[in-house]
């Protein structure tokens, strides 16, 4: 029998290192959105916990609330910084998202073609042992060795 070889075994490792590849860039991108998103709502949370700390204590000067109008402002720009960079981040997660599913259709695509020719190998395989079992049979029958062995 045969060795099984399938001649794209290269090009199908290049599909599978490909798409390994885009699974890591994919990842990265996710990796930048969670961090965003996650500043984001320390954000909010800070500016909350300010919000509700000058009602908590009834001695409030001006300077205070000054102060904490102050980081509100720059709390609240710090959060549209972050929701810019999430856009954008966004639309870098959807293109590396398109990019890896391309890569592992591509990779699907050559793996479905080496089970094929995998299939067609056995097939053919398994054909020519049957003809040459049967080419054996009719040689034997032909020779005139019509006699049994019997095993004992």
């Amino acid at each position: 029998m045969k060795q099984f070889s399938f001649k794209l075994e290269k090009l199908l490792e290049m599909k599978k290192y490909a798409e390994k590849e885009k699974s890591l860039e994919l990842a990265e991108v996710t990796g930048r959105f969670i961090n965003i998103t996650g500043a984001i709502e320390d954000m909010k949370t800070r500016k909350k916990r300010i919000l509700t700390s000058r009602f908590e204590y009834a001695d409030n000067n001006a300077s205070s609330l000054l102060f904490d109008e102050l980081q509100i402002t720059a709390i609240k720009n710090k959060i549209l910084k972050l929701e810019k960079d999430l856009e954008s981040v966004v639309s870098e997660q959807e293109l590396a998202r398109e990019k890896y599913i391309n890569a592992l259709r591509e990779k699907k695509v050559m793996e479905k073609l080496k089970d094929k020719k995998t299939e067609e190998h056995k097939r053919d395989e398994a054909s020519a042992e049957s003809r040459t079992i049967d080419d054996l049979v009719i040689t034997n029958f032909a020779s005139g060795r019509r006699e049994v062995k019997q095993w004992d």
